[in-house]
This record gives C-alpha cells, structure tokens and sequence, in this order.
C-alpha cells in the first residue's frame, strides 16, 4: 500500500533529518507470523536488498542503483550496485509502540524538538503545528487500510555507511549512527511495511 501522505512523510523525513528514506512493503501470511523470523529471512534471501533497490527506482534515488547509459543505447539502463545491506545480524530486537508512542517519535524526527532524535544542521526541521500535520496525515492514511501495529525495531541489522568505504563498496551501508536511525514496522492484516530512515551531518 502507497499514499501519497507516505510520500509527503518521507520526503519530510529526508529535508529535516537530511535522511534518505525509505517505504518497504512485504506481503505477509495472516496466521502464525513471527516478526523477527520474517524480517530475518528477508534479509537472508536478498528481497529486503530488493526491496531497497525498487524504492530508489520509486523516489529517484541512487543508494543501491545506478542509471548507466551504454553507447548508442536510446535510453538509459537501470542496475542494481553490488553488494548487500544486511551486515548478517540474525536476531532482531523489537518493541511494540502505542499510537502516541509512533505520532512522537516521527513528529520529533521531522520537527524541531529532541527528546527522541539529535538534528541536523544541514536539514531543515518543520515547526511544531506542520510536523503534527505532517504525521497526522501519514496516521490517517495507514488507518484507511484497516488495523494495523507499529513496532520500532533497533537499528543495528544494517550496514553502516561507513562499512560501505571500509570495505572497497562491497558491504552495502544503510545506517549512520548520528541518532537519526530508525527502523518502524508496520503490520496490517496481509502485509508489512517498514519505513527506514538514517540521518548524516
């Protein structure tokens, strides 16, 4: 599932916490789910990598892809870069969040408070009344889906960016450890979302 009001967030995420983010959506079996379990084999087939690389294409991103234009081609290829973005943590640690708990971290995230994230001076963060507009139309939207749970996952499955040079561009990195990570899951009935966000300078 994909509304705009994801987009808007998304893209408020990436101006105030000067983030790239991302929205990933999984389809799920109804019964006998098991979070952690699920993510985790996600991240061992490559389908979160995956996922990654078609959100780049989605929101015209570069972080896992590259547009290559081959000689007399008429127009440009699309490729996934090499590599992986999961550092090959198994185990994953989750805490459920209540509405409230998920309307103030991201209000917090993209406004200009810091109870929960630091901020960056390179960002540009919202007042207070736009972030809870902003956050408010990312709720509403995830309401018109039915019932839903939201789970704040730690952000330590991930490469960081800096593994990414250490490692001559062979281990992917996602996370940026500056206190802007974030990995929220999102479950509905048949289907899991999760919005990532990281945060440099």
């Amino acid at each position: 599932m994909r509304r705009p009001e994801i987009d808007i967030l998304l893209e408020a995420i990436d101006t105030a916490a000067n983030s790239n983010s991302y929205w990933l959506s999984f389809g799920i079996a109804s019964d006998g789910f098991d979070l952690e379990r699920f993510i985790i084999a996600q991240l061992k087939t490559g389908n979160f990598h995956f996922e990654l690389v078609k959100e780049d294409l989605e929101r015209g991103l570069n972080g896992y892809s590259e547009m290559i234009f081959p000689k007399n081609a008429d127009s440009p290829t699309f490729l996934p870069r090499p590599g992986n973005v999961w550092n090959g943590k198994e185990s994953i640690s989750f805490d459920a969040l209540t509405d409230k708990q998920i309307k103030d971290l991201l209000i917090d995230l993209i406004g200009e408070q810091k109870d929960f994230f630091s901020k960056s001076h390179l960002g540009k963060q919202y007042d207070c009344k736009t972030a809870e507009r902003i956050v408010k139309g990312f709720i509403d939207s995830l309401n018109q889906n039915g019932a839903w749970q939201a789970f704040k996952l730690t952000p330590d499955f991930l490469n960081q960016e800096d593994d990414y040079y250490n490692t001559d561009y062979i281990q992917q990195g996602y996370f940026e450890n500056n206190d802007r990570d974030l990995a929220l899951a999102i479950k509905f009935e048949s289907d899991l979302c999760i919005l990532l966000a990281n945060g440099y300078g």
